[in-house]
């Protein structure tokens, strides 16, 4: 359940929604090795993370943003990239304080992309967000009901 709720969340938020599961990854013992981090990379990919680059050319395509929009744009999904990698390796954090800060950091980063864009562009934005929650909150339902006692 958690996993699909942070995915959802996030990969609006295009933007980042499997890079909070990577954080429950992180508590597997470590005897699982390197195959470990490899099919988890794999995961990653599957459910839609992209590097910052990946991610502009698809916000460029659905938003048809120009080549300023498109730097600005990389540029702050580059310093989300490197806040999520450090806020991971971040062991004085419980787990609930992680997964709260990573859902700051996606809505800043949120608010700071829809900030670079004009107002026909935020409004595709805004519905693919909404489209992306509703996805997510539909996921997380289907996890809840599986998850449930029976």
């Amino acid at each position: 359940m958690f996993r699909r709720h942070v995915i959802a969340v996030l990969a609006a938020s295009l933007i980042t929604g499997a890079s909070a599961f990577s954080v429950g990854q992180e508590s597997q013992p470590a005897t699982q090795g390197s195959s470990a981090s490899s099919s988890d990379k794999q995961v990653h990919r599957k459910h839609g993370k992209q590097n910052p680059a990946e991610r502009v050319q698809k916000l460029s395509k659905k938003l048809n943003l120009s080549s300023e929009q498109q730097t600005k744009v990389q540029g702050i999904l580059e310093s989300q990239q490197q806040q999520m990698q450090s806020l991971r390796q971040d062991t004085s954090l419980s787990q609930q304080d992680k997964h709260a800060k990573f859902a700051d950091l996606r809505q800043n980063t949120s608010s700071q992309i829809r900030a670079a864009l004009n107002a026909d562009q935020q409004k595709k934005f805004d519905e693919m967000e909404k489209k992306h929650e509703q996805r997510m909150a539909k996921h997380g339902k289907k996890n809840d009901s599986q998850s449930a006692p029976q």
